[in-house]
């Protein structure tokens, strides 16, 4: 009898609603950590706009930023690289350098903060290299490697 009184399918619908309720909620992202990394700029011979990453063995991640244009050896590429949960924006900020240095079209960064897990990276370059970005999923596993172009 107690399975066909109301009372029992309101308590049912009600506990069922809770379980739905906390499978729903989204997990608690943390704090933001910022880290400030400054790129070592190279001349690789590099024209298309282009992020390239690769994963090491010791959990570090090398990050390089092709096709750089108007910059020079003396130049600086700073990168804000910013972590929430599994949420990883890195914005670049260029200066251009002295007109009498060599050119140099790549930057290449160490991120050394991350841990082995899967990351959801955005990737905002300079307002002077046009509001390119990119975005993509970065698996932080030893041989892990990606590229993508840069795009409007």
């Amino acid at each position: 009898m107690f399975f066909q009184s109301i009372e029992f399918y309101v308590v049912a619908a009600m506990v069922a609603a809770m379980i739905v309720g906390f499978m729903a909620k989204p997990a608690r992202k943390g704090a933001a950590r910022q880290s400030l990394i400054e790129a070592d700029l190279i001349s690789a011979g590099s024209t298309t706009p282009m992020l390239k990453v690769e994963a090491l063995g010791d959990g570090n991640v090398i990050l390089r930023r092709e096709g750089l244009q108007g910059v020079t050896s003396s130049g600086i590429v700073k990168m804000l690289v910013t972590i929430i949960g599994n949420d990883i924006t890195i914005e670049e900020s260029v200066a251009a350098g002295s007109a009498w240095s060599d050119e140099a079209d790549t930057a290449v960064a160490c991120l050394d903060m991350l841990g082995n897990d899967r990351y959801h990276l955005r990737y905002i370059c300079d307002k002077t290299a046009g509001d390119r970005f990119c975005a993509f999923t970065l698996n932080n596993r030893p041989g892990f490697k990606s590229e993508r172009a840069l795009k409007n």
